[in-house]
């Protein structure tokens, strides 16, 4: 099931005929039990998150919005952007499971280097895997500063 969550209007340049928009989109699948849930999310700051945004500009400021003269011509071009906003959100957003271990700063990195530990069982990838979560908590954690 899909749901909006914050649809801000920032600003309407008749000029260029644009709709710029901050869009929060969240879409949420079943909960199981309270124990763990999927998101479908897209990492702020990240790639995708600037490419999502860059790629739904550019498409919306394509709408035309100059004959929007009754509700039935507002109601297409409401459709069009919901549709091109979800076309973008499906491209770019990926599903990631909540649990009550999850953990906001665990990236790839941490993966691949829990990984390499478990697969080796050496202590210097034990060292290098903690070292490299301290960086990724450090880092993550003074972003949120």
């Amino acid at each position: 099931m899909l749901s909006w969550r914050n649809l801000i209007i920032i600003k309407f340049h008749p000029t260029y005929k644009v709709l710029l928009i901050m869009l929060l989109y969240q879409y949420q699948s079943s909960l199981k039990k309270n124990l763990f849930k999927k998101k479908q999310t897209i990492i702020k700051n990240s790639k995708e998150e600037k490419e999502f945004i860059n790629k739904l500009r550019n498409k919306i400021s394509n709408i035309d919005t100059t004959n929007i003269l009754n509700s039935d011509t507002l109601e297409c071009v409401t459709q069009e952007f919901a549709i091109i906003a979800e076309d973008f959100w499906n491209k770019y957003s990926k599903l990631i499971n909540i649990t009550k271990y999850s953990k906001e700063w665990w990236n790839k990195e941490c993966n691949r280097n829990l990984a390499t530990y478990q697969a080796s069982r050496r202590k210097r990838d034990w060292i290098n895997y903690k070292k490299m979560v301290r960086m990724v908590k450090q880092v993550f954690f003074d972003n949120r500063i």
